[in-house]
């Protein structure tokens, strides 16, 4: 194969060379038929500028004819058919007012306000040019023939206002391009490249084109029609033709037709390229043919040398393969001292590869069992890297969050986890790394379709910690029984202590918040205050404006005392009815007087309308009573809710509306 190999790159360059040489000769042929298509379109160019000067002209005789106007439309028509008979090149003449009317047709048509905007442009931009020049109009459809042509015009004197106009005849200007080209074998296009449309074409395109191609069509996209209008002046293209032959083209512009058309002379591709082609070709057979019988030749050689005793090694390294270890080979002495040097290693290699064989079915037959069991087991179970990336992932993602096994390969898992349980799976990654095992690790995983479900990974480590075994199994639904669970009790234990109608700790929480308090009072040695509350004139306010208003006043009056509390320790409980009992920890007298007058001033901030009331509003009377921690406080809840029950039927008999300070309690019985 060497061998073949140096033969081939010493060939090259020769091949290289004729390639060159190939393509240097085709530039060569191409620029010469390029040359020749160039002369031949300057001379074809000269019958259809030809045209256009005798349209000058006869524009020009027109002119200088009095009767050609706008005054007498009946001489001024004979005037024109008079001009018109002997030149069929021409298909009609007319005179045009200011506005584009038609005034004066050869034709005899009557004058009309001429609706065609080809003609109105025309005339507009004749009477905008200079004295004498012609202006050529837009291609058009003669509306009397039906037609393609296009109008030729010049302005008349000054006293005579208006435009004398002729439209040339497409089939006669091809008549008159005929002949040369098609002798030739060259094909003749006369292009408007500014509107993109084909004006003539020879020789003539096949019926089953013309008729979806007729003359004036708009070639779009056709490369001639750009390169004529990047190349205003003419130049060379190879394009495709109006009839789908690929051409060469030589394009010019025409002489006095100021509209800017040209006229292409093409040459088809293959004609002109046909002997390099065949030359091309001929170079070629030959090449392949003289590269053939050199490389069979070393092909040859190569057979008896290397191939040969190279396919006797393979066989003997296949019988190894098919665990015959007992299998030798011997290499001739006349064959090269390296085949013979394999030789005798892959006899040496016989035992050593059949153990490594031996230990290979056993890795094998372990990573089967291995992925067994993953792929048929509801747990997603997953290797990871010493960087927590996952190099297998079993089936079972699909049915836990719904992505592919190959989703999830390369991913680091801590991509895939809630961001608010990245820390949980970092410590679960940092103690199987340190060579540790984890069990019942609960974090979320992003499910493909856009929510999270709960997994409950268990794993450990081998290889020093370079690689790590997970078991994720999905305990979503467990995990959503386990929340409610939770939130039910939630709502129990809230329910167990809350009063349903006003949110505060009903009369069970509150016992059992006086007596915790209590304790307290003793342990740390600091003072309780309790706070009665009654809402004044409360049975009254209910008869008259009903018990949903009753409620709604309980309600907001319950929210103003909770309200009035500044700190977590302060426990607002409803006691039984309208009234309500403030526990104030660590508050002595002074204190509770101070919070006392500021609950009965929120209330009538809320200006509740109450007309029963002297007050005229809902008003809330305040006992007081105080616990200090010195004496026996055995009896203390007791007596510190008959003392500020007696200061609130104080402040009742008072006049309501108003705060009544109880006495300091010392020990359970201090009520002198």
């Amino acid at each position: 194969m060497r061998l073949i190999i140096l033969i081939v790159l010493a060939v090259l360059p020769l091949g290289g060379l004729i390639v060159y040489g190939l393509i240097a000769n085709y530039e060569t042929t191409l620029r010469l038929a390029s040359d020749d298509l160039m002369r031949t379109a300057s001379m074809a160019a000269k019958d259809p500028e030809g045209l256009f000067e005798n349209a000058r002209s006869m524009l020009l005789a027109a002119k200088a004819e009095d009767t050609v106007g706008l005054s007498d439309r009946e001489a001024c028509q004979a005037s024109l058919q008079m001009l018109l008979a002997g030149n069929p090149q021409f298909l009609a003449m007319g005179v045009l007012d200011e506005s584009g009317s038609i005034s004066c047709h050869s034709s005899g048509l009557r004058p009309s306000l001429n609706t065609d905007p080809s003609v109105v442009g025309l005339a507009l931009r004749t009477l905008a040019s200079q004295a004498t020049g012609m202006v050529v109009g837009d291609f058009m459809i003669d509306r009397r023939t039906g037609q393609p042509t296009v109008a030729v015009a010049i302005r008349l004197a000054p006293d005579r206002r208006g435009v004398v106009f002729v439209s040339l005849n497409f089939e006669r200007l091809t008549k008159v391009a005929e002949g040369g080209a098609s002798a030739a074998g060259l094909s003749m296009t006369l292009v408007h490249p500014g509107a993109g449309r084909m004006m003539t074409h020879d020789p003539p395109i096949p019926r089953e084109v013309e008729t979806l191609l007729p003359f004036g069509t708009t070639l779009v996209g056709s490369r001639l029609v750009a390169a004529m209008a990047a190349q205003p002046t003419g130049g060379i293209v190879e394009a495709e033709g109006p009839d789908g032959i690929e051409r060469v083209y030589a394009f010019v512009p025409l002489r006095g037709a100021e509209t800017g058309m040209m006229l292409a002379i093409g040459q088809p591709r293959a004609v002109i390229m046909g002997p390099q082609t065949r030359t091309a070709w001929m170079m070629g057979i030959i090449g392949v043919a003289v590269l053939t019988l050199v490389l069979g030749a070393v092909w040859w050689i190569g057979l008896i040398s290397q191939v040969r005793p190279i396919e006797r090694l393979t066989r003997f390294a296949q019988r190894l393969e098919g665990r015959e270890n007992e299998a030798r080979i011997e290499m001739e002495a006349w064959q090269p001292p390296e085949l013979r040097t394999l030789g005798r290693t892959l006899n040496a290699a016989a035992v050593r590869l059949d153990a490594a064989r031996r230990a290979e079915e056993a890795v094998a037959a372990s990573e089967s069992r291995f992925r067994l069991l993953a792929e048929n087991t509801a747990d997603l179970i997953a290797i990871l890297d010493a960087d927590g990336v996952p190099t297998f992932v079993s089936p079972a993602s699909k049915c836990i969050v719904g992505r592919d096994p190959q989703e999830l390969i390369g991913r680091p898992i801590r991509e895939t986890a809630h961001p608010d349980d990245g820390a949980a799976v970092d410590g679960m990654l940092d103690t199987l790394r340190s060579g540790g095992a984890v069990a019942d690790v609960r974090y979320r995983m992003a499910h493909q379709a856009g929510h999270f479900v709960w997994v409950e990974v268990s794993g450990r480590s081998y290889d020093d910690g370079a690689r790590m075994t997970l078991s994720a199994r999905d305990i979503t639904r467990r995990r959503g029984v386990e929340m409610e669970l939770e939130q039910a009790n939630r709502v129990l234990a809230e329910l167990a202590t809350t009063d349903g109608l006003t949110g505060l700790a009903n009369r069970r929480s509150f016992d059992a918040s006086l007596d915790r308090e209590i304790a307290r009072c003793r342990r740390d040695g600091v003072d309780l205050t309790l706070l009665f509350i009654d809402i004044d004139r409360f049975k009254l306010f209910n008869d008259s404006y009903g018990h949903l208003a009753g409620d709604e006043c309980l309600r907001r009056v319950s929210k103003a005392v909770r309200d009035a509390m500044r700190r977590p320790a302060d426990i607002a409980a409803r006691y039984g009815g309208e009234e309500i009992a403030v526990i104030l920890p660590g508050t002595n007298a002074a204190g509770a007087s101070n919070r006392a007058n500021r609950i009965v001033e929120a209330v009538r901030e809320l200006a509740v309308p109450h007309l029963l009331s002297e007050h005229g509003i809902v008003t809330v009377s305040v006992g007081t009573a105080v616990l200090r921690p010195s004496g026996s406080l055995q009896h203390a809840a007791s007596d510190l809710i008959g003392e500020a029950d007696v200061a609130l039927y104080a402040a009742k008999k008072a006049g309501r509306d108003r705060v009544v300070e109880g006495r300091q309690l010392a020990g359970a019985r201090d009520l002198a």
